[in-house]
C-alpha cells in the first residue's frame, strides 16, 4: 500500500487551505460569497459523486483517482492565474467534480485489494493509516502555506496544482485487479439499476443508514469549523505567516486520532464512538461561543481535529464492513458522500451571512447546536441497537 500512501499525501496538497478565506477576501469577496463558492464546490461534488462512484466500480479505481487529481489540479491552476467571482465559481465547480472522482474510490481500492491478497484482516488499520498519512502530509502543507502566501497570496494555489499533478501520475502506477473481476455479473446492468441497488442496500442496512446520516452531520460540522479558523486567527491578530501553525498542529492531532480510531471502534463500539466524536465537537464549540477573543481558543479549537480524526475512519470502516458486494462499494460510498454534502450546500452561504452580519460567536453557537443534535442521534441509535440485541 506504499504507493497509495504516496498518492494520498500528494492528493491532499492543500497549500492554499490555511489562507483560502484570506485569499478570497483580498479579492474583494464577502464571507457570504466565500461560503457560496464553497457551497458550489460541494454541490458540484454532490452531483458528480454517484456517476464517479459508478465509474470507479466499472472502470478502475486508479483511473478514477488519477482523473480526479487532474481536474482538481486544473482548477487550482485556474484560481492561481485568474480573478473575479465568476471565474472562481467555475474553478470551484471543477475542483468539486474532481474531488468526487477521488472520494470513496481510495477506500474501496484498499478494501478490495486487501481482499484479493487475502489480507482483509489488515483492513481497519490500513484504512486508518491512510487517514493518518493524509493528515500528516497536511502538516507540511499547512506550515509552508503562510510562508508562501507572504510572498504572494495566490502562490499557494500554484503549489497545490503542481502536487495534484504528481498525484495523478502516482495513481496510474497503482496495482489493481481488472474492473471485470471486481464487478463480475454487473456489467450488463444499467446505471439506474446500479444506483437503485446501492440506495436499497443503504436503506435496508441499519449500520449503513446510521453511517450515512451521522457522517453527513459531521462533514457539515467539519466544513463549518474549517471556515471559522481563519476569521478566528484574524480576530486574534495572528500574522499570516503563522496561519499554518494551528492547522498543522491540528493535522498532527487528526493523524494520531485517525491511527487510533480502529482501536477506539473495537473497544467501545460504533455507537459509543459516535457519541464521543459528537461531544468532542459540541464542547469546544460551546466554549468558543463564549471565548472567541481569548488565546485559549486556539488550544480548544485543536480538539476539533481530534474529533474528526476519530470520526472519519470510523464511518468508513462501518460502511465497508457492511457492504458485502465489492462491485457496489464505491457507489455506496459515493451516495453517502453525496448525502453528506447536501447540508453544507444549503447551510454554507447562510453560515457565511451569519458571520458577516453577526459575529464569529454566533457561528460557533450554530456548530454547538448541530453537534449536540448529532450526540442525541448517536445515543438513540446506540439504545435502539442494544435493545434489538437484547430482544433477539
Amino acid at each position: 500500500m506504499t504507493r497509495l500512501y504516496v498518492y494520498t499525501a500528494l492528493q491532499f496538497a492543500m497549500f492554499h487551505g490555511p489562507v483560502l478565506i484570506v485569499f478570497y477576501v483580498s479579492h474583494g469577496l464577502t464571507l457570504q460569497q466565500v461560503y457560496t463558492l464553497q457551497a458550489l464546490h460541494f454541490l458540484a461534488k454532490l452531483l458528480t459523486e454517484i456517476p464517479a462512484g459508478i465509474f470507479a466500480d466499472r472502470v478502475r479505481r486508479r483511473t478514477s483517482l488519477a482523473l480526479g487529481a487532474l481536474l482538481v489540479a486544473a482548477a487550482y491552476g485556474g484560481i492561481w492565474a485568474g480573478s473575479g467571482f465568476l471565474l472562481f465559481a467555475a474553478m470551484e465547480v471543477l475542483a468539486g467534480a474532481g474531488r468526487a472522482f477521488m472520494s470513496g474510490a481510495d477506500s474501496a481500492y484498499i478494501y478490495d485489494e486487501l481482499k484479493h491478497r487475502g489480507e482483509l484482516s489488515r483492513y481497519n488499520q490500513v484504512e486508518a493509516t491512510n487517514f493518518s498519512v493524509l493528515n500528516t502530509s497536511f502538516i507540511f502543507y499547512a506550515l509552508a502555506s503562510g510562508l508562501i502566501a507572504s510572498i504572494d497570496i495566490a502562490l499557494p494555489y500554484l503549489f497545490s496544482a503542481v502536487f495534484l499533478g504528481g498525484a495523478a501520475v502516482c495513481a496510474l502506477t497503482l496495482p489493481e485487479q481488472p474492473a471485470s473481476a471486481l464487478a463480475r455479473g454487473k456489467q450488463a446492468r444499467v446505471a439506474r439499476g446500479h444506483i437503485s441497488q446501492a440506495f436499497a442496500i443503504i436503506a435496508k442496512t441499519e449500520a449503513l443508514l446510521f453511517a450515512t446520516v451521522i457522517g453527513g452531520v459531521y462533514l457539515l460540522l467539519r466544513e463549518l469549523n474549517f471556515y471559522t479558523e481563519q476569521p478566528l486567527l484574524t480576530g486574534l491578530g495572528i500574522d499570516i505567516r503563522l496561519f499554518g501553525i494551528l492547522p498543522a498542529a491540528g493535522a498532527l492531532l487528526w493523524a494520531a486520532a485517525s491511527y487510533l480510531s480502529p482501536r477506539v471502534f473495537h473497544r467501545i463500539g460504533a455507537g459509543t464512538a459516535a457519541i464521543l466524536v459528537g461531544c468532542l465537537t459540541a464542547g469546544p464549540a460551546l466554549y468558543l461561543t463564549l471565548r472567541t477573543e481569548a488565546l485559549s481558543a486556539l488550544v480548544v479549537y485543536a480538539v476539533f481535529y481530534v474529533s474528526y480524526g476519530l470520526g472519519e475512519p470510523l464511518f468508513r470502516i462501518l460502511t465497508n464492513r457492511a457492504v458485502e458486494e465489492s462491485s457496489m462499494r464505491s457507489t455506496v460510498l459515493s451516495i453517502q458522500s453525496s448525502c453528506a454534502l447536501l447540508p453544507f450546500c444549503v447551510l454554507g452561504p447562510l453560515f457565511g451571512s451569519i458571520l458577516d452580519s453577526y459575529s464569529l460567536s454566533a457561528g460557533f453557537a450554530l456548530i454547538a447546536s448541530c453537534a449536540s443534535a448529532a450526540v442525541v442521534l448517536s445515543l438513540v441509535w446506540l439504545l435502539r441497537r442494544d435493545l434489538a440485541l437484547k430482544t433477539v
